[in-house]
């Protein structure tokens, strides 16, 4: 049987092995799969499903050292001049942008541009680096009507954005405007309101496939844009974001000396409000995640969220500092499931900075210092702290609910001074045996000095940045309302809160 007997379907399973290095891996400025080229010049038939091979998922990384991928995509910029037809070949592109993208992020806005009348084009991933200009690849944030109309999943990324330049809140609504979107994950910093004419032009047509939000914890999002975003939105099933609000964005220093991203809340953590601002889509929700990671506030205005309304959602991750309010005392939360949607089968509480289940972080150093920490855990089964747990599973008893999973961790956080391990508490035997009585998995994440071993704690795990040996020490320790040397914030609220 000859090669033009075989079915395309056959021939293109067969090209797919062909890869010209063991482990399919390409180096920078290796224009890659020399093979698939030759068999693409052989013959018109060859030819049509070689190019699909070689243009179906594109990769482009213009590292800012090594900027030899900027070559490759002027390279794919011609071509596409050349052959405009070739955008209907290509099925996910992902770039990412280092070079200094004020000067050298033509290429780039061009190759958006030519993407933008792809018909096949599923799935693209844009990161962006050093942004200084109000106003980031235009063939994207400011597309054209009509533009990647089959885009299904689209990630954007923005790096090193100075707060004036954070995406304004209409931009990022005019990507949920792409005819067939329904995912959009965002990591950049979303700013509020910056062109009302602009806002109002957008009308305000709803995003029909729109499914699935994704905002990245560790960047901030404005209260416009979830205020113009989700009445827009009267089909999304999955939210997740960090606390929303003007903000700041910091670098959050390790004992290492490395960082990561955060930011600060310019004003206090409203639960309610954010609750008020999520009503629109109270109906399609179905999975929701509001995380305080990584996220310092100044204060809290004492009240809690609300989600009693939420017909349909069923899994619901949230911020202890939205769970118990400012006063962050589970003992008086006994009537929380009054707040919790009336289908929900998986809730986790993250217990955020330096607020803690039993104890805070405070008191866990202060007490490790002294060499009484084993002191305080003996004393930590104090029944107020966990009667709302206690009181879901009793309900879930009395009312024979669909809770299926409670989950409760004391999370890592950012400092100098990492001397903590997080581990699975295997001691608290009468809610565990309440929970298995009804149903209910609970898993109880505890934070305790590295030093501290107990036969009640399991697959205890270390923070990834220590220091170098020898460099923490309790001894050393700082009181945690104490600033850093770098100014930057360590926790998710004051101990006050």
């Amino acid at each position: 049987m000859s090669w033009e007997q075989l079915p395309v379907e056959t021939t293109s399973d067969i090209f797919s092995y062909l890869h010209d290095d063991d482990d399919g891996t390409r180096e920078y400025a290796d224009h890659g799969h020399p093979t698939l080229c030759a068999l693409g010049l052989t013959c018109r038939r060859l030819s049509s499903v070689a190019i699909s091979q070689l243009y179906g998922d594109i990769v482009f990384e213009v590292n800012r050292k090594e900027a030899k991928d900027l070559e490759r995509l002027r390279l794919f910029d011609r071509a596409c001049r050349a052959n405009p037809s070739l955008v209907d070949r290509i099925l996910s592109v992902n770039v990412r942008y280092f070079e200094d993208a004020d000067t050298h992020a033509e290429a780039y806005d061009e190759l958006l541009r030519h993407l933008a009348a792809s018909k096949s084009l599923k799935r693209l991933e844009s990161q962006l680096s050093s942004h200084k200009s109000g106003s980031p690849l235009p063939a994207l944030y400011d597309h054209h009507s009509g533009s990647f109309p089959a885009v299904t999943h689209l990630q954007v990324q923005l790096d090193h954005v100075e707060k004036e330049h954070f995406l304004p809140a209409e931009r990022l609504s005019r990507l949920c405007e792409l005819p067939a979107l329904e995912q959009l994950t965002v990591m950049a910093p979303i700013g509020g309101i910056r062109d009302q004419a602009k806002l109002r032009e957008m009308g305000t047509q709803p995003f029909p496939h729109l499914k699935h939000l994704h905002f990245w914890c560790a960047r901030p999002v404005s209260l416009d844009a979830l205020q113009i975003m989700l009445p827009r939105a009267p089909n999304l099933t999955c939210l997740s974001l960090g606390l929303p609000g003007s903000s700041t964005e910091v670098n959050r220093k390790y004992s290492d000396d490395s960082s990561s991203l955060g930011y600060d809340l310019d004003g206090p953590v409203q639960p309610r409000l954010y609750g008020e601002l999520l009503a629109p889509v109270k109906s399609s929700l179905t999975s929701l995640e509001l995380d305080a990671d990584n996220v310092h506030y100044p204060s809290h205005d004492g009240s809690r969220i609300d989600l009693s309304a939420f017909a349909n959602l069923t899994t619901l991750k949230l911020s202890c500092a939205l769970v118990f309010g400012s006063d962050m005392a589970p003992a008086l939360n006994e009537g929380l499931w009054r707040l919790l949607p009336p289908r929900l089968e998986h809730l986790s509480v993250g217990f955020d900075g330096y607020q803690g289940l039993y104890w805070s972080l405070h008191d866990m150093r202060s007490h490790a210092r002294e060499h009484k920490f084993a002191e305080l855990w003996r004393h930590r089964l104090e029944e107020s702290s966990v009667d709302w747990v206690v009181s879901l599973l009793k309900r879930k008893g009395e009312q024979n609910n669909i809770l299926k999973s409670i989950t409760i961790e004391e999370r890592e956080i950012i400092d100098r001074d990492p001397n903590w391990k997080i581990g699975v508490w295997k001691g608290a035997y009468r809610l565990g045996e309440m929970a298995a009585a009804v149903g209910v998995e609970l898993v109880i994440r505890l934070r305790v000095p590295r030093n501290f071993e107990s036969d009640e704690m399991e697959g205890a795990e270390e923070p990834w940045h220590v220091g170098k040996p020898g460099t923490v020490s309790y001894a050393d320790d700082v009181d945690p309302n104490t600033p850093s040397d770098d100014g930057d914030a360590h926790s998710s609220g004051d101990e006050s809160t």
